[in-house]
């Protein structure tokens, strides 16, 4: 915690086991006075999971683009749904504005689209991904953004 910078939190899972999860959540100077998380947990290889830290970020533009690996590559038929999601970030700003959405997935690469708020400095960030096929998962998946 002493390298985070006034303004930072992340959340991430610490470890795993057949029935608990364990989540660190790491902060400075709170500003809260609760916190809500979602997470997704699948022990199916129909759907990948993983999360991973972007640090010392490249912004142009106030737009940063990181990537990270998935496990494997789906089928040149699938047309995988991608979700991404922010576990947290270091700001040198008191104001924050992010998004971020996955960008381009070829073969195991996945890229991911940082945007940021003309006022925000953030320099690092923790992202969560979970991506699988609707046209081959034995599940039914509904989704979208607005």
């Amino acid at each position: 915690m002493s390298s985070f910078v006034p303004h930072a939190f992340y959340i991430a899972p610490s470890s795993v086991s057949t029935s608990v999860i364990v989540f660190t959540f790491a902060y400075t100077t709170p500003c809260w006075t609760k916190v809500r998380f979602n997470f997704w947990a699948s022990a199916t290889n129909e759907v990948q999971v993983g999360h991973f830290g972007a640090r010392n970020l490249n912004i142009l533009s106030n737009t940063a683009e990181v990537s990270t690996s998935l496990k494997t590559a789906f089928g040149s038929k699938d047309k995988p749904v991608v979700r991404v999601f922010i576990n947290g970030y270091m700001a040198d700003s008191n104001g924050v504005q992010i998004a971020v959405s996955p960008s381009n997935l070829q073969n195991t690469q996945l890229s991911i689209k940082v945007m940021f708020g003309s006022t925000t400095n953030i320099n690092n960030v923790w992202l969560s991904y979970v991506a699988f096929s609707p046209s081959t998962a034995s599940f039914a998946a509904f989704g979208g953004s607005f």
